[in-house]
């Protein structure tokens, strides 16, 4: 634990560079030196830090990295105290299909060019890396029973939308 707290807060410490993401040799680098300090494991053991692949030098920001979840997990956890987890799973699963049918209408001129169908295509998939994110890091606020139903109205609307455009 006392580990855990050093870690959170040296990361809080450590402003954010390149658009919020450090890279593992950089935060590595950064707070090996207070680790080493603070921690009781020997100076062999905190190699094991050092220790990367090459390819991982360039890390792609993962949806937590993007998208500050802490609203939905606060709200979650306020109505859970109040005893109405239930209302705020339907009330969320509500606006989520909302949002859904909003990112699955094409722009008009999505047609034009490729970048068009990009920035299509893209918006989809973001919309089901957060869901899946949230699936993944909540109990219960979406299951995947209500994702696959999203997933089928997705496709069907995808595939309208293609074939009006195309």
């Amino acid at each position: 634990a006392q580990q855990q707290r050093n870690l959170d807060s040296i990361v809080s410490q450590h402003p954010r560079v390149s658009g919020g993401k450090k890279s593992k040799k950089e935060f590595c680098a950064s707070s090996d030196l207070e680790v080493k300090n603070t921690s009781p494991m020997s100076e062999q053991d905190s190699g094991i830090l050092d220790v990367e692949d090459e390819d991982e030098d360039e890390e792609v920001p993962g949806a937590q990295d993007l998208v500050d979840f802490s609203p939905v997990y606060r709200c979650l956890h306020i109505y859970s105290v109040l005893g109405a987890r239930e209302t705020f799973e339907s009330y969320y699963r509500k606006q989520r299909r909302k949002q859904a049918r909003l990112v699955l209408q094409p722009p008009s001129n999505m047609h034009e060019t490729l970048d068009g169908y990009r920035k299509y295509f893209n918006q989809i998939v973001g919309f089901f890396v957060v869901e899946d994110h949230i699936l993944h890091t909540t109990q219960g606020l979406v299951n995947r029973a209500y994702l696959d139903e999203l997933w089928e109205m997705a496709l069907s609307k995808t595939i309208a939308a293609l074939r009006t455009h195309s």
